[in-house]
């Protein structure tokens, strides 16, 4: 009998069609498996640092246009394509450990979150930042908060805002 990883299985998350299942190991390898035979795949992401002893939370989208697969890696997020395992993206931007991605379909935003205690929020270059801004200030101000100050460009490889008492 063959085993899954060679270390402990530290991440797992379903494909939103239920017809995948990704695992992360501290072997650091991530693996893509079919639910309805239960084999590997045998997609080659590369290594992915991961030697924790907690859960690691990583994040898929299921946009139309690609499969991508975020998971945290030391003080980045890796982003890779589901199917062929070509690397997309390193995200960067916290200043340590990044311990869980979640990816906001309705909004087209990754959220991640660090031990630096800051939680980052990713747009893809394609997004409107004018209309999106906008939206948020709104928000914002109706709900009597806060007003938050965006950087003049948001993209998927920097610290995507910022407070007010900067």
């Amino acid at each position: 009998m063959s085993t899954a990883h060679d270390g402990s299985v530290n991440g797992l998350t379903f494909l939103p069609d239920g017809l995948h299942l990704l695992s992360l190991g501290t072997d650091e390898n991530l693996r893509l498996w079919d639910t309805q035979t239960g084999r590997n795949k045998l997609v080659n992401y590369g290594r992915i640092a991961n030697k924790r002893r907690s859960t690691v939370k990583f994040a898929v989208s299921d946009d139309a246009s690609a499969s991508v697969v975020f998971v945290p890696s030391e003080g980045n997020v890796e982003a890779y394509d589901i199917f062929s395992g070509d690397h997309v993206a390193t995200l960067r931007g916290h200043y340590n450990q990044v311990n869980c991605c979640f990816y906001n379909t309705e909004a087209h935003e990754l959220y991640s979150a660090a031990n630096d205690r800051n939680i980052l929020i990713w747009l893809p270059q394609t997004a409107s930042v004018s209309a999106y801004e906008d939206f948020v200030n709104s928000t914002r101000q109706d709900a009597g908060q806060h007003r938050t100050k965006f950087t003049s460009r948001v993209v998927g490889t920097a610290d995507a805002w910022s407070s007010d008492e900067d």
